[in-house]
């Protein structure tokens, strides 16, 4: 007690002094600064003054910034509904720079692990954005994008094909997005998504297919794309 008593009046006197309190830091920013992790094992109140408790919200409404100088206010956020389906998490991550030099070949891009499904009547809403470059090459390369949900296939692209123009490189942009409906219950479900390369119009089969990539000044450049899964469950 007499430990918690001293500590006590250590922060006030430092308050009074000085005007600001520092956690794991020496130099505060404001009047209470903590450089690091913060517990809260209650409730949390927003605004208030010296006679009027701040507000502690409600339930299911988010913390949110109205700007530099300004409270933060609690709000409440309408989760989008489609058809009685409730949408209950989001996963997202960035696709990956690959290369495939040969036909009838294939390239992880990116994947999605610790999907969590909790009810049995469910749809996943995938939504993907990935680059494709060739450059040096006077052929065409035709490719596709393959999904796996837990190993097994859950979708394909049909083929495209990407042919170098005149002199130019080429580009494709490849946006892309599909459903899956009823997929297992499960904390640990995963999304792969992989480039695969066909062929190529070229009899030597040559040439460099580039996913997420792009030539600017004289130097191959790294462009990641995105997948997104949205988990919609019955209400």
């Amino acid at each position: 007690m007499k430990k918690h008593f001293f500590t006590l009046i250590g922060v006030l006197c430092t308050i009074f002094a000085f005007g600001q309190v520092g956690v794991n830091t020496e130099t505060p920013q404001r009047t209470l600064h903590v450089n690091g992790s913060m517990q809260i094992t209650n409730e949390l109140n927003v605004g208030g003054d010296g006679a009027t408790e701040g507000n502690s919200g409600s339930n299911q409404q988010v913390l949110t910034s109205q700007g530099k100088g300004l409270p933060p206010l609690w709000r409440t956020i309408d989760i989008p509904i489609i058809d009685g389906y409730r949408l209950t998490g989001v996963y997202k991550t960035k696709t990956n720079a690959a290369e495939l030099n040969s036909n009838n070949s294939s390239v992880q891009l990116g994947s999605i692990p610790n999907i969590h499904v909790s009810k049995a009547q469910n749809f996943l809403l995938i939504l993907t954005q990935n680059n494709t470059y060739i450059r040096n090459i006077t052929f065409g390369i035709s490719y596709r994008f393959d999904f796996r949900y837990n190993a097994s296939v859950a979708e394909q692209t049909s083929w495209n094909v990407i042919t170098r123009q005149g002199f130019s490189d080429a580009q494709q942009n490849n946006p892309y997005q599909f459903i899956i409906t009823d997929v297992p219950i499960g904390e640990n479900n995963t999304l792969t998504i992989l480039g695969v390369r066909q062929n190529s119009t070229d009899s030597s089969s040559s040439g460099t297919l580039y996913f997420n990539k792009n030539y600017t000044n004289s130097n191959l450049i790294d462009k990641t794309g995105s997948l997104v899964v949205f988990v919609y469950e019955m209400s």
